[in-house]
């Protein structure tokens, strides 16, 4: 039985379609949490939404010690220095078959945020359907 060019181009892009297509999870390095992250804008649905210019900037600060970590909310300050508040949301890592996750638990609530990626410029964190696309922040 002889097949023509279409059935050859037919098979290839099926085989491409099934093994090829699907986008290759790259391995997470649990070392370029820590630091301080912008929240760049947030997507939800089809939808953007941007933090509101002209208002100070509130930074994430993440500092993690092996499976174990904690989150503050903070700001950039006078002649370079970084104001914290003093509450710390603790956290716990969690690795699944889908990545890691970052399991909150303070006094009144519990939550998990999965980690959709991190490098050393940029993180993204899914909860609730929300992706939260964070930029590295480098104090001066």
């Amino acid at each position: 039985m002889r097949y023509s060019l279409s059935h050859y181009v037919f098979f290839a892009t099926f085989v491409w379609l099934a093994t090829g297509c699907e986008p290759k999870t790259k391995a997470i390095d649990l070392e370029w949490v820590g630091g301080y992250w912008e929240i760049a804008f947030v997507t939800h649905g089809n939808e953007t939404f941007y933090p509101k210019k002209g208002g100070l900037p509130v930074w994430d600060f993440y500092q993690l010690n092996t499976q174990k970590g904690f989150r503050k909310k903070g700001q950039p300050g006078i002649q370079g220095r970084f104001q914290t508040s003093d509450i710390q949301n603790p956290f716990e890592i969690k690795r699944s078959e889908k990545g890691y996750s970052f399991v909150f638990t303070t006094d009144l609530d519990r939550w998990e945020e999965h980690l959709i990626y991190v490098d050393s410029i940029q993180l993204i964190l899914e909860h609730h359907d929300k992706k939260y696309h964070y930029q590295r922040k480098k104090l001066k």
